[in-house]
């Protein structure tokens, strides 16, 4: 591939793969789709308001330095704001971050600034306690609007109480055209879970020969699929055996997925006979467990929010849910992830070569990433082709 900038480091880091981990444990046959970046940034929202223990244990997670974690928001924001098309491109990426309130809640003043500053997060009152069901209504329908349909009931049926004190949510939308469409269609087989399934009818493959990035690992091959503008690529990580994903993803550590996911350092331009399903997922998670296992037990059991909000409640995380939503085919990627977090109270010639087949028809990990900074806006895997709306 061609020599990159120097890439500042990835304001997201480890905590992409650590939740792809857990989430692995109940999604081991099924296809999965998250949003580390949706996550990250409702954890975000919660840090900018909580004091104490809170404010330590969720900088910890997220990888930042408390005393100078101002700074790493503002430039997380700023490098979020480089992931956005200019009005020429025909990308679409949509990202926000309100923040739902009680009235009986006073919301500081420090607060709305540093959220609408740091995220241009907006302020909402909602009546949690006198209306709960039409304040789950409405959050869900704000992130349906948001994510264009994709994500319509992030709070399921009554996970919003009238002990629900505030919801911080995130919403991201993708839309994103490939840089070339010059696409064949073919219809293939596939392994779905690495076997082949003799009453499965062929599925539709989208093909052809092209020089993309390339790397060939000692477990798996590596391609990288630039979108529009280049600026958000889609890695896709192909074990060589057809039942080798569940062996790939338990050896890889976390650095060596980094690697693989941002084709480096040894990638370069092939010519690939690429074949690539097309392919859909939506995965819908609490994230209660993940994030007690991860080091975030202490916020479900008490939460400081005394840069937030003025309460004499005793307060703690109720939920954190997480859904997802991804359809690829020959003309690009829709994606959306929603994230909502509930408080509550208690009371060489490369051209001439032969081309490097490159045929997905057996399970393989995916992910769409900002380029220059390595920020990972979905990650995902597909072992089965399903039809997604």
């Amino acid at each position: 591939m061609q020599r990159r900038q120097k890439k500042t480091k990835n304001p997201l880091g480890d905590i992409s793969f650590k939740i792809y981990r857990e989430l692995l444990k109940t999604n081991q046959d099924k296809n999965l789709i998250y949003s580390p970046l949706s996550i990250a940034l409702a954890l975000s929202l919660l840090e900018r308001g909580s004091g104490g223990q809170t404010r330590v244990d969720v900088n910890r997670f997220l990888g930042l330095d408390e005393s100078n974690s101002a700074k790493a928001y503002e430039s997380l924001q700023s490098q979020l704001a480089a992931l956005s098309p200019n009005q020429d491109s025909k990308v679409k990426l949509q990202k926000t971050n309100p923040a739902f309130f009680d009235p009986r809640f006073q919301v500081i003043s420090q607060f709305q600034d540093s959220i609408k500053k740091c995220f241009a997060s907006e302020i909402k009152t909602v009546q949690f306690r006198t209306a709960s069901e039409p304040a789950r209504q409405t959050i869900n329908s704000w992130v349906k609007k948001k994510t264009q349909e994709k994500i319509p009931e992030l709070f399921k049926q009554g996970s919003i109480t009238s002990d629900t004190a505030l919801v911080l949510a995130n919403a991201v939308y993708l839309k994103a055209p490939w840089s070339d469409q010059n696409f064949l269609n073919e219809s293939l087989p596939f392994y779905k879970n690495g076997k082949l399934d003799q009453k499965q009818e062929s599925v539709q493959y989208f093909t052809n020969t092209r020089r993309v990035g390339y790397l060939d690992a000692e477990n798996a091959q590596v391609v990288e699929l630039p979108y529009e503008g280049s600026k958000l690529a889609m890695y896709v990580v192909l074990p060589k055996q057809k039942d080798g994903l569940a062996q790939l993803e338990q050896s890889l550590s976390v650095q060596t997925l980094t690697n693989l996911l941002t084709a480096k350092p040894t990638s370069e331009y092939k010519r690939v006979a690429l074949k690539l399903p097309k392919f859909g997922a939506r995965t819908s998670a609490s994230m209660n467990e993940i994030l007690k296992k991860l080091g975030l037990e202490k916020l479900f059991e008490k939460v400081d929010l005394s840069r937030m909000i003025t309460s004499r409640e005793s307060l703690y995380v109720s939920a954190v849910v997480h859904e997802a939503f991804i359809k690829v085919d020959e003309t690009g990627t829709e994606a959306a992830a929603a994230t909502g977090l509930a408080v509550s109270g208690r009371s060489g010639d490369v051209d001439r070569q032969e081309p490097i087949p490159f045929v997905a028809d057996h399970p393989f990990l995916y992910a769409i990433v900002h380029k220059e900074t390595g920020v990972i806006l979905f990650m995902g895997k597909t072992v089965s082709i399903e039809t997604v709306q």
